[in-house]
């Protein structure tokens, strides 16, 4: 690792401009490690574990220093240095953030991780909305130029709705870089950043055509919300099953309970209505490819029943295409090696162990012989 991150906050007395920029080469240089993958597995993750150290908590406002890694308080920043100081780190450590994240999907079923990159996203957009509304005023070329290198346009494709004001905010800047006339004086910037405004739109065409053809056309619009509880958790799993999967993040599904019922030859896992009852589960985007694709090797719908059932993402409830067994299927335990993958999932997804204990609990009373 060429540099190790050493990112402070400032008490605003001790915030010199010396210091502060240490700090900011400090992270462009980590930035500049991720984005060119100079980084193994175990600096990635002590990256990972500095940035969401240092930044700011959110606040139930929603304003200020929330989800910034700004260097000290913004408020007591002068007006002139806020971006600098405030507004650029941030988009460098969303840009790592989300360049790691592109590595290795399953980072998006941490909280931290998700909270963290989402109120990151957030804060950059708010800052562009309320200083920047152009969008070309100087700080934006910048601004373009790290997220640029960072694998936005794969992470915008694959998660359009994970920050859609981010989404709707970049999709803006990018229909304005190519359709705006590359001149200097039209834009109140230099000569020079006009022609790194007229490489990155060259760079965008030839290299991201998909990007700009789809996102105005709702790329999600084509995917499918589908919901897992049970082996279908596990991401090396879905990608062998679903090789375009998007993993988008943990839910609970309210009002149905964990249980084992038959199927053919063995017991498997299913969920039952049941009033208060709450069951842990996995949100994924699927092609339609992929759906029918699962759906044969599932069952369905001679097995399985497809249902579709409404559970909360990101705040809103939705609509997801869960699997489920008929309720008049009989309980029981299912085999050890099918108990231990659930579990495994459990685990590492870090869910609450009872719902899973429950429902086996249950099945095994079923399989107890009955007393005449």
């Amino acid at each position: 690792m060429r540099n190790e991150l050493v990112f402070r906050r400032f008490e605003n007395a001790e915030a010199d401009a010396a210091k502060c920029y240490a700090v900011i080469r400090s992270l462009e240089l980590s930035y500049e490690d991720c984005v060119s993958d100079r980084l193994n597995a175990a600096e990635e993750e002590s990256l990972i574990q500095r940035l969401l150290l240092e930044q700011a908590a959110p606040s139930p406002e929603g304003k200020g220093n929330d989800g910034l890694w700004s260097l000290y308080d913004v408020k007591d920043m002068p007006k002139d240095r806020q971006f600098e100081l405030a507004y650029r780190p941030t988009c460098l450590a969303t840009a790592i953030l989300i360049h790691l994240l592109m590595k290795e999907q399953s980072r998006l079923l941490d909280k931290g991780y998700y909270d963290s990159l989402l109120s990151g996203l957030q804060a950059v957009t708010r800052w562009h909305r309320e200083e920047n509304p152009q969008g070309f005023e100087p700080g934006f070329l910048d601004v373009y130029g790290i997220y640029h290198r960072c694998g936005i346009y794969e992470f915008l494709m694959t998660y359009p709705k994970f920050c859609s004001e981010f989404s709707d905010f970049w999709l803006g800047a990018v229909r304005r870089l190519l359709s705006t006339k590359l001149e200097a004086n039209f834009w109140t910037i230099s000569y020079k950043d006009a022609e790194i405004a007229g490489q990155l739109s060259r760079e965008v065409r030839e290299r991201h055509s998909d990007f700009v053809g789809r996102m105005p056309h709702s790329p999600d619009s084509a995917r499918l919300f589908f919901l897992s509880y049970d082996t279908n958790m596990n991401l090396e799993q879905m990608k062998r099953r679903c090789e375009d999967a998007v993993l988008l993040g943990t839910t609970e599904v309210e009002d149905y309970r964990l249980s084992f019922r038959k199927s053919r030859s063995s017991h498997y896992a299913t969920m039952d209505r049941r009033q208060g009852a709450r069951t842990p589960a996995v949100l994924w985007a699927l092609t339609r490819k992929d759906m029918q694709a699962l759906e044969l090797y599932e069952g369905v719908p001679h097995c399985y029943q497809k249902h579709d059932i409404n559970v909360s993402y990101q705040g809103t409830m939705i609509k997801a295409i869960v699997f489920l067994l008929p309720e008049t299927n009989p309980l029981g335990r299912p085999t050890q090696r099918y108990e231990q993958l659930i579990r495994k999932n459990y685990d590492y997804l870090g869910f609450d162990p009872s719902t899973l204990e429950e429902a086996l609990e249950e099945a095994s009373k079923a399989d107890l012989p009955k007393r005449d």
